[in-house]
């Protein structure tokens, strides 16, 4: 039933992509909901939402973007699409990053960036 149910929401987000609906970033994440090893849809759903001029919900997503993508960093997991977590974990660090800048919250964009630079060592 699951493989139905992604199949549909995927067939769902190419028609939205055509149509440039703008249900496409919920699709997208519905779609990265279920599948937490790729990381395709929150970057897309990310691009997008910045596309449309809604800072907000990127930066929101970007958040959950880069939380997926630094822990699949710290275990070492592969992810499954064809962006890979450094890239993801990079491009959605720059916007988060930015958020707290932008709201007046430079303790949590310290802090951030603490982990990010320790991500980025290695063990």
């Amino acid at each position: 039933m699951q493989r139905v149910h992604d199949g549909a929401s995927a067939r769902l987000a190419a028609v939205q992509r055509r149509l440039r609906d703008p249900g496409l970033v919920s699709t997208l994440v519905r779609i990265a909901e279920r599948k937490p090893r790729d990381l395709d849809a929150l970057a897309e759903a990310v691009s997008i939402a910045l596309e449309s001029g809604d800072a907000a919900r990127a930066e929101t997503i970007a958040e959950a973007a880069w939380e997926r993508a630094s822990s699949a960093m710290r275990s070492r997991s592969e992810s499954t699409g064809a962006r890979k977590a450094p890239e993801v974990a990079s491009f959605a660090l720059e916007l988060v990053l930015s958020g707290f800048e932008r709201r007046g919250e430079p303790a949590r964009a310290a802090l951030l960036a603490t982990e990010a630079a320790r991500l980025s060592k290695g063990p």
